[in-house]
């Protein structure tokens, strides 16, 4: 219209600006997500420590070493009660032996006074055979009676007898004292077997000892302590 001025035009915005103003915003944007994203995605891909597995697996190694420890542990006792067994079988087995080796000694002591007794009968019998041979010589200072001869034969009969019953005693308790140290020599070869048997178990029960000390020693903490931090 005549008389009116037109309004001017608004300014064109500058390239420059709107370019490097445009990209900035959106350049920092982008780099602000990135930035983000690069962060998160590094802590959650990021492994765990090697110390808390190392801790992890020392604890279950030491666990099961304990259990194995404690079985090791367990048969070595079952081994010493059997040792202890067999000990106390071979002990008994000596009581037994010694027992009748005492009786067999008893007997022994009994034989030998037996048969002390046979001397002095011996000498008595060839007193009276004396007797016998001066009254069938018919000697005046010696003469004997023929009652008195008949006597003297049965006096000789029961000398002779009681001989033999003392050697037959005598031979009785020397069979007597045999079978006793007999008995004695078995409980002998028995207790002996009994303390080999024990010997065998007391050095089983030791293997196992053994072994549960060295697992133990391996399991204790400061054995495998310089490990965690590699």
């Amino acid at each position: 219209m005549p008389g009116q001025q037109e309004p001017p035009s608004p300014p064109l915005p500058k390239s420059g600006a709107s370019s490097t103003g445009g990209s900035p915003g959106s350049g920092g944007s982008y780099s602000s997500s990135s930035g983000g994203a690069g962060v998160s995605s590094s802590t959650t891909a990021a492994p765990p420590s090697g110390s808390t597995l190392d801790v992890d697996r020392s604890a279950r190694f030491t666990s099961l070493g304990y259990q194995n420890i404690t079985k090791l542990r367990e048969e070595a006792a079952k081994y010493e009660r059997m040792a202890f067994r067999e000990r106390a079988r071979s002990a008994k087995f000596n009581t037994v032996m010694e027992k009748h080796r005492h009786r067999a000694t008893v007997l022994r002591e009994k034989e030998q006074a037996t048969l002390a007794k046979i001397p002095d009968l011996e000498t008595e019998q060839q007193e009276q055979q004396k007797l016998l041979q001066m009254g069938a010589s018919g000697t005046s200072s010696g003469a004997v009676q023929p009652h008195e001869q008949s006597k003297i034969h049965v006096r000789i009969r029961k000398l002779q007898q009681k001989m033999a019953n003392l050697q037959r005693r005598a031979k009785t308790l020397e069979h007597k004292a045999a079978h006793h140290l007999q008995i004695a020599s078995q409980k002998k070869v028995l207790s002996d077997a009994a303390i080999e048997k024990a010997k065998q178990w007391e050095a089983e029960a030791r293997q196992y000892t053994l072994m549960a000390d060295r697992m133990q020693k391996a399991t204790e903490p400061e054995s495998f302590a310089p490990n965690l931090g590699r």
